[in-house]
């Protein structure tokens, strides 16, 4: 029920956030969904309880954390590139995004135990990002991928 709950309300911060910024923000949330959708139907999340998934595989909650974690990160990766340019935006915001990756999967396992039915291990024999190795490599490179695409689709703005 956790999961569900969950979802919604990155749901609404999600609908909130785009409501709050319009026009400015389609972009950024059209790549995120893209990379997210793409994620998430190729790894094919499953977690311990109950769960709901689009056309029988995509599932909707690490489909929409996804999503709104890269929006969310577009706005803080703007603003370190506009205050202290391109080199400083994306080292800083980097950062930022796996300090954030570490506290959002160590709150969602340990406190809110939202977990995978898989058993794999955490990363470095930490409590953190338990998934195969192709998921812990994607986790950990996410926030450049998703640089170089609104990068691209914004013109380098």
């Amino acid at each position: 029920m956790i999961i569900i709950v969950t979802t919604i309300i990155f749901l609404v911060i999600l609908i909130g956030l785009v409501l709050y910024y319009q026009k400015g923000l389609w972009k950024e949330l059209l790549v995120a969904f893209t990379i997210s959708l793409t994620w998430v139907a190729y790894y094919g999340y499953n977690y311990e309880g109950t769960q709901l998934f689009l056309f029988g595989g995509i599932n909707v909650f690490a489909l929409i954390a996804w999503t709104l974690g890269l929006v969310i990160f577009s706005r803080i990766y703007y603003y370190f590139k506009n205050e202290y340019g391109l080199r400083s935006g994306i080292i800083m915001s980097g950062v930022i995004y796996l300090a954030l990756l570490n506290i959002f999967e160590w709150i969602g396992y340990n406190v809110l135990k939202i977990q995978l039915t898989s058993s794999y291990h955490g990363l470095l024999g930490f409590n953190l990002i338990h998934g195969s190795i192709i998921l812990k490599i994607y986790y950990l490179t996410a926030w450049i991928i998703f640089i170089g695409l609104i990068e691209l689709v914004n013109g380098g703005r």
